[in-house]
């Protein structure tokens, strides 16, 4: 029986780190966007959730956890004029309270002065739990495995540095851990792994081991067009076939297309290797926490619409910790999941048009209503008042304001904004479609 290793995070409280002189945050325990204009510490957030969810990498032999760098204690202002002087504030803490094997559990780390190492004393809680995982692993023990990885800014073009591996390593369900903090990611890996997989179900004479097809199908999945993704042997490289665009060489598709495809293959790929146990159910199955700095990066508002629900959809027992400055992401989130950094927000905006998304949530000032937008906010409001009259009306009259609402409706069903709005009205007026 699998003993199932769940690592998340539902608080986190943060001292002297970066921006922060002392803030606390609550979590989703499915996905969490944090916004805020730039300077509001969105990626300092991130980095200290990284902090948080690396001490899991204290218990695991070989692997780096993420520590709290001198550069990254909170400086004070102090002084005046030519005297002013910068100070670094210490103790730098992070403190956590989360879940591990579904039990509540919380630790911290903390930087206390120059020259020192960060701690990890009250950290042993989490600590003993990947000691014990590994244990468990060693001993060929049945235990799932918790993915842990972060995604910086800068990884399309950072490749990690290449370390040569021993034999036994390379076999290992633990090396699924290598770079977990890291914040690049390799398509060199992914290459390796993808032209691999291919040798062995051309050896095979098959379409490929169970868990070969759903990580493909993973990153098939959040290609928009995307059919198949293969090793191309006769020409030595990855080819995406995307409908429309034909075969392509992976190096020659679009920053956007190559970063969602890096990224997602790069997370498949460690959940593979971390639970080979779970087979076809590996992505379904395997928990953990992925961290991303600018999910939006390179891509398409088209593509920014569905990525939230590809990741979802693929991973559904990861946690996300993701920071973005598109309105076409906030618009995907549902209730709770959106972290707002700076001054208070109103997230009940979520799901609403572009317009009132960067209006009120992003604090952008937009032009006026267009005439459209303000017809259907008239359009809206006439489907409720239609929709309340008719409640206790005859079945002729019932009739005649169906069709009136149907002509309503028709107006603008394909459009996303007006569906939006029918449901926010609906919900002021207590009224269900």
């Amino acid at each position: 029986m699998n003993v199932w290793c769940q690592v998340q995070i539902s608080e986190l409280s943060i001292r002297n780190f970066k921006c922060f002189s002392e803030q606390k945050y609550l979590f989703s325990p499915n996905f969490n966007l944090l916004v805020g204009e730039n300077g509001s510490g969105k990626s300092s957030l991130l980095d200290a959730i990284a902090v948080a969810a690396g001490s899991w990498f204290l218990g695991i032999s070989g692997c780096d956890t993420r520590h709290i760098l001198s550069r990254e204690v909170r400086l004070e202002q102090l002084g005046q004029g030519r005297g002013v002087t910068f100070e670094k504030q210490f103790p730098s803490e992070i403190f956590a309270k989360g879940f591990i094997e579904g039990n509540g559990i919380a630790w911290s780390r903390s930087l206390n002065g120059e020259g020192g190492r960060t701690t990890s004393i009250n950290a042993s809680k989490i600590k003993s739990a990947g000691v014990s995982a590994e244990e468990r692993v060693r001993s060929g023990g049945d235990v799932v495995l918790p993915l842990l990885s972060y995604y910086g800014t800068g990884r399309l073009w950072q490749e990690p540095r290449k370390t040569k591996e021993k034999k036994s390593e390379r076999r290992s369900r633990l090396i699924g851990y290598k770079g977990g903090m890291d914040a690049r990611v390799s398509s060199r890996e992914l290459i390796s792994w993808l032209k691999k997989e291919d040798w062995i179900a051309f050896q095979d004479k098959s379409e490929g081991t169970p868990i070969s097809q759903v990580v493909k199908a993973s990153i098939i999945s959040c290609i928009e067009g995307g059919k198949d993704v293969f090793y191309d042997a006769g020409r030595d490289e990855v080819v995406v076939e995307i409908d429309g665009q034909g075969s392509q060489s992976f190096e020659n598709l679009s920053d956007g297309q190559r970063n969602i495809i890096a990224m997602v293959g790069d997370i498949a790929i460690k959940a593979a290797t971390l639970n080979p146990q779970l087979g076809e159910r590996v992505l379904q199955d395997t928990p953990g926490i992925i961290l991303i700095d600018e999910l939006d990066l390179h891509l398409h508002p088209i593509w920014q619409r569905k990525v939230i629900e590809d990741l979802r959809k693929n991973f559904p027992k990861v946690q996300f910790f993701a920071t973005t400055h598109s309105p076409f992401l906030i618009q995907t989130l549902r209730q709770g999941e959106l972290l707002y950094l700076g001054e208070e927000s109103n997230s009940t905006y979520v799901g609403r048009g572009v317009e009132d998304v960067a209006r009120h949530i992003m604090g952008v000032d937009m032009p006026e209503v267009s005439p459209r937008y303000q017809e259907m906010i008239d359009a809206a409001r006439r489907y409720f008042r239609l929709l309340e009259s008719a409640r206790d009306s005859e079945d002729q009259t019932l009739l005649e304001a169906k069709n009136q609402l149907d002509e309503l409706t028709i107006l603008y069903s394909d459009n996303p904004a007006y569906v939006a709005l029918l449901d926010l009205k609906g919900a002021e007026a207590g009224i269900e479609r």
